[in-house]
């Protein structure tokens, strides 16, 4: 099994194109501590730490707004950068932006992706360009915030890092808010919604996000929190791969009696070396079933049909690589198939997290019972069909799991190991 980091897989939308893996990604801040360092959850060092989660150790690069060069940051060899400014580091921030504004925006527009982040308890305000955006501070401190309107299923809110949830709250969420033309919305103070804590917007062949956020460290609930802004750097770093002209026009995956059925059809494949079929039980670890080789022309086909024989009961995610000789490659979306319809919980057994699977509606109430029969106190976050139970706080054993479902209770064992 391996688990992707970077890729922001699930949701690439079926047409989307091979692309050459992206190079370098960077995390710019002021040469001092981290900023808003360690919060009230145990995710001290929250920015590092999330860049090691999504990009591994040492596939990011730390670079500092005092020393840096926006020549070697901003070039075709970078894929994704992002700008800290919260805390001590707003000044420090708005005066390298304002140095290379024009480079950053050309960057940008030829493909690069952008987050912008600044929760600054200095300064006040900045440019944050781009055809007019700016954060205004100083700002009241937002404490709760929720997805702004039909956004509850943008891409951050559903994966790859799980669990995550579309409402927040924390001491200080935010310390500004964005504005400017063109800016969709996408997380909304929750009193306030004309203050908006994150903004996107599509600027060329780029992206932008406009984040006015303390660290994930001062957000809860804490775990969904840190998942949360790694779906950002995630979803960032897919957008600005490197295209090249091979295209999937379908790849569909569906129940055929036991087996897994699974279709995908390809424009233009003449580069095509092989069709890796991967599957998975959560959307984030993958494994390979099959390989289709296409060394032979003969074999193309642009057509595929293929049988997964053996699948896993419940709930599985299917894609489909697409890879062109040693290092270039591309995804296909990712398709969601439950194989028996049933509530279904995964991985069984669990160490910290317990999956419950439905067909789309929310359980009423989950109670969870050790083998004495005593409930025992734990955390859930319900999102898209899935909920997610925090069993960290639970000693090894054997559990029983109760949902509710239009006043009827189901029931299933689980293993915490």
């Amino acid at each position: 099994m391996r688990k992707v980091a970077g890729l922001f897989l699930i949701h690439l939308l079926i047409g989307a194109k091979l692309w050459a893996q992206p190079t370098e990604v960077y995390y710019l801040r002021a040469d001092i501590e981290e900023p808003w360092c360690c919060g009230w959850a145990p995710y001290p060092d929250a920015n590092p730490n999330g860049f090691d989660y999504v990009f591994g150790a040492g596939g990011w690069n730390l670079a500092f707004y005092e020393s840096a060069s926006a020549d070697a940051i901003f070039s075709d060899n970078t894929c994704y950068v992002y700008l800290e400014g919260g805390d001590g580091h707003a000044e420090e921030m708005e005066t390298f932006f304002d140095a290379h504004q024009s480079l950053i925006e050309d960057w940008v527009n030829n493909g690069g992706s952008l987050f912008l982040n600044a929760a600054p308890n200095e300064g006040d305000g900045m440019n944050y360009g781009f055809g007019g955006v700016w954060l205004w501070y100083p700002y009241w401190w937002a404490g709760d915030v929720t997805a702004a309107p039909g956004m509850a299923s943008h891409p951050i809110f559903t994966g790859p890092y799980t669990p995550v949830c579309t409402d927040y709250y924390g001491t200080s969420f935010t310390h500004a808010y964005t504005s400017g033309p063109d800016l969709t919305p996408i997380i909304d103070d929750y009193w306030y919604a004309n203050y908006p804590a994150l903004t996107t917007k599509t600027w060329g062949a780029g992206t932008v996000f406009f984040g006015s956020m303390t660290t994930a460290s001062w957000h809860y609930p804490s775990l969904e929190a840190a998942n949360l802004r790694n779906n950002m750097h995630a979803y960032l770093y897919s957008l600005c791969s490197l295209l090249l002209p091979v295209e999937f026009t379908s790849f569909e995956a569906y129940p055929d009696g036991s087996a897994i059925e699974l279709n995908w059809t390809v424009a233009d494949e003449m580069e095509v070396t092989a069709y890796t079929i991967e599957r998975s039980l959560n959307g984030i670890e993958w494994e390979t079933i099959e390989v289709v080789d296409l060394q032979d022309p003969t074999q193309k086909t642009g057509t595929y049909t293929r049988t997964d024989n053996h699948p896993v009961q419940g709930l599985s995610y299917y894609q489909i690589k697409m890879v062109m000789g040693s290092d270039h490659f591309g995804y296909s979306t990712a398709r969601k198939v439950e194989l028996n319809g049933e509530m279904t919980l995964y991985p069984n057994p669990t160490r910290e997290v317990l999956y419950l699977s439905t067909d789309g509606s929310a359980p009423e109430q989950i109670r969870v019972f050790n083998a004495a029969g005593e409930a025992m106190n734990i955390e859930t976050c319900f999102n898209h069909g899935i909920t997610a139970l925090r069993l960290a706080g639970l000693p090894p054993g054997i559990y029983t799991m109760v949902a509710v479902f239009h006043g009827v209770p189901e029931a299933r064992t689980f293993v915490k190991s």
